[in-house]
């Protein structure tokens, strides 16, 4: 069975001896994902704005939104919403595990600088 995270270990060969590879190919694939989230929601929400006329693009006409259907348009806008938040929080929960992965990497390199000064020493 194939996945996309797998997928990218097996692009990825020649790094698997280093520890933190599949933690970034996770955050990789995670940031990915939203992000062409947030690209579909972004485009639906342009599509609206065209539709009703609420931009402010001089060179764009301006449509009337009292003739749309009012529910579809509230129901769509509120599900892009929706949308957008959870990718933020996506987005978010992906800073603070690439910021865990780099204090554990400057962890590894203080230990291995230690144990190479230890093996000097001998």
């Amino acid at each position: 069975m194939s996945s996309p995270l797998l997928d990218m270990l097996k692009n990825a060969v020649q790094y698997c001896d280093r520890p933190l590879l599949l933690p970034i190919l996770a955050v990789e694939h995670e940031v990915t994902k939203y992000k062409n989230r947030l690209i579909k929601a972004d485009r639906k929400i342009n599509k609206l704005q065209d539709a009703t006329g609420q931009h402010e693009y001089r060179n764009l006409p301006v449509g009337n939104p009292l003739e749309l259907d009012f529910p579809a348009t509230t129901r769509t806008l509120n599900y892009e919403n929706k949308r957008i938040s959870i990718c933020a929080q996506h987005f978010g929960n992906s800073l603070l595990a690439l910021e865990s992965i780099g204090s554990f990497q400057l962890q590894v390199k203080q230990h291995n600088e230690e144990v190479e000064e230890k093996i000097r020493e001998l």
